[in-house]
């Protein structure tokens, strides 16, 4: 039977559908991510015009039913709108963090946690300068690879779980407690494996144990090892995704991640 639903989330991506309609992906804390057809959202008259806006936060009531998943909007109301339109750096950043969310398949008990992760992320970028662009990155990074369940062991070589003569690696490794994806190979570990300095591996291992923005906006650390800090989590996510992130090149062209 059909019926209609009620929903809070944020707009990640949305198509066309016709010259009229459009069709829109919400992620929300309590559904996950979600597809929604609005119908006339387009024509002039539409009382969803200008309501769908990409990283709006809306509260949406929308028709599901049994035989499609894709539903049909019924209301929308506008909570909070991101400047992501009016400022491009926003608009690439955002186009990651959104690209991050839909490149993994979110189990129902991680939903919560990272649509909170989302809020808390661009709410910071509306409300913070631009010099703390790349530090909010670093913590929606470690937040998500924290949620997958991926955290770093600074100490073993991941070919044969020895520390190195001389040097250190760091890799990543399932933290118990957490909900985790499948292995990673030794070959794919070696791929996102980097060669860093000690003074890094103990920048790392201090940030990867924080849980609030307000803790990473208090970090001291340099523009150049924050972009390294955000580099390497950021790499590993992008190898970890079921599939490339589109907008992986649009961060390295602002300089938000740079080539280890």
């Amino acid at each position: 039977m059909p019926e209609i639903c009620e929903t809070t989330g944020i707009v990640l991506r949305k198509f066309d559908y016709s010259n009229t309609s459009l069709i829109f992906h919400l992620f929300s804390g309590a559904e996950g991510m979600i597809h929604i057809l609005a119908r006339g959202a387009k024509s002039p008259k539409s009382a969803f015009r200008g309501r769908i806006e990409l990283f709006h936060e809306l509260r949406c009531h929308y028709l599901k039913t049994g035989s499609t998943s894709l539903y049909t909007l019924k209301e929308c109301t506008p909570l909070t709108r991101c400047k992501s339109a009016t400022n491009p750096d926003i608009f690439f950043l955002c186009s990651f963090i959104a690209d991050c969310i839909c490149s993994f398949p979110w189990e129902s008990g991680e939903t919560i946690e990272i649509y909170n992760v989302l809020k808390k992320t661009l709410d910071a970028l509306e409300h913070t300068e631009q010099d703390n662009y790349t530090t909010i990155i670093l913590y929606y990074s470690c937040r998500v690879l924290s949620v997958l369940g991926y955290m770093p062991d600074t100490v073993s070589c991941t070919r044969s779980g020895m520390p190195l003569a001389g040097q250190i690696y760091p890799i990543f490794e399932p933290v118990p407690g957490f909900a985790l994806r499948s292995s990673l190979t030794i070959t794919e570990q070696n791929r996102y494996t980097t060669s860093l300095d000690r003074d890094f591996l103990s920048a790392f291992e201090s940030v990867i144990a924080m849980e609030t923005m307000d803790q990473f906006l208090s970090i001291s650390y340099t523009e150049t090892m924050i972009t390294k800090l955000a580099s390497i989590c950021i790499f590993f996510l992008n190898g970890l995704s079921d599939r490339k992130m589109r907008s992986f090149e649009l961060l390295q062209k602002t300089g938000i991640i740079s080539s280890l």
